[in-house]
């Protein structure tokens, strides 16, 4: 639960910072999926962080494909 908080919020700060407009709905989706199978190849269930969004926010507006560079 506070997991999907954290994206949630993570979300809105980087609409923000975009001037986009996120779905929340399908970001709940696409998460709890992503953490129903990640198990089975060994992986670590994961959230959204404000840590790693706000660079990567920052970044897109200087260069194409800033998500690739940052993890």
């Amino acid at each position: 639960m506070l997991g999907a908080i954290e994206s949630l919020m993570s979300a809105v700060v980087s609409d923000r910072m975009s001037n986009d407009k996120h779905n929340p709905n399908v970001e709940l989706i696409g998460q709890g999926i992503a953490n129903i199978v990640s198990p089975l190849f060994g992986g670590l269930p994961a959230t959204g962080a404000i840590a790693r969004t706000a660079p990567t926010c920052a970044l897109a507006r200087r260069r194409p494909l800033p998500e690739s560079f940052m993890h």
